[in-house]
């Protein structure tokens, strides 16, 4: 039986992410990071809706890939 090897595809892996829009590119860090933002727990649900501008810059800015 074959196995496949595990391995981690980042974004700067695919040379077409880097041409995106950055209205897109955001939008896609927002898909991306917004779970790991609201499943984490020192974050109040209230903050995640009052203050949506600080969470995507946090999405787009602060929040990297780690592999």
């Amino acid at each position: 039986q074959m196995q496949l090897e595990k391995f981690s595809l980042k974004e700067a892996d695919i040379p077409m992410l880097k041409d995106l829009p950055q209205g897109l590119r955001v939008k896609l860090h927002q898909e991306i990071y917004m779970p790991v933002l609201m499943s984490a727990n020192w974050m109040s649900e209230d903050l995640l809706e009052l203050d949506e501008p600080l969470m995507l810059k946090l999405c787009d800015g602060v929040l990297r890939e780690k592999v």
